[in-house]
């Protein structure tokens, strides 16, 4: 148990890297700054992919509004569907720092990685 929670935690961590680097792709070429993650609980591991050790990548486009908010969270493509639902689930109790045009905060809109990884 104790190293699932450790794999999930990382899950979170890599997946807050990739967008706090600027590794997720951005859709929104209106803003100055993208959406960034700040509170972001992992995905819930689907019991058999675990069990399997299957790991898996959610790719998500995900809409924040000028509060942080999540809008819309859609799959773009994923690895495997049995982790598409536990993906969309998670990101969208989610909350970012909104995208930045000229020094306000508005919508924006950005490509986001979910990795799903069994600890060994």
């Amino acid at each position: 148990m104790a190293n699932c929670l450790r794999s999930l935690c990382l899950v979170a961590a890599l997946c807050a890297m990739a967008v706090s680097a600027g590794r997720a792709d951005s859709n929104s070429t209106a803003a100055d700054e993208q959406p960034k993650v700040l509170v972001g609980p992992p995905p819930e591991f689907p019991a058999e992919m675990k069990q399997q050790q299957i790991n898996g990548v959610v790719i998500l486009v995900v809409s924040v509004n000028k509060l942080g908010f999540v809008e819309d969270c859609v799959v773009k493509k994923s690895s495997r569907s049995e982790f598409e639902q536990p993906a969309v689930d998670a990101v969208r109790t989610w909350t970012f720092r909104p995208a930045r045009k000229n020094g306000h905060d508005v919508a924006g809109e950005l490509t986001l990685p979910v990795k799903f990884a069994v600890e060994s």
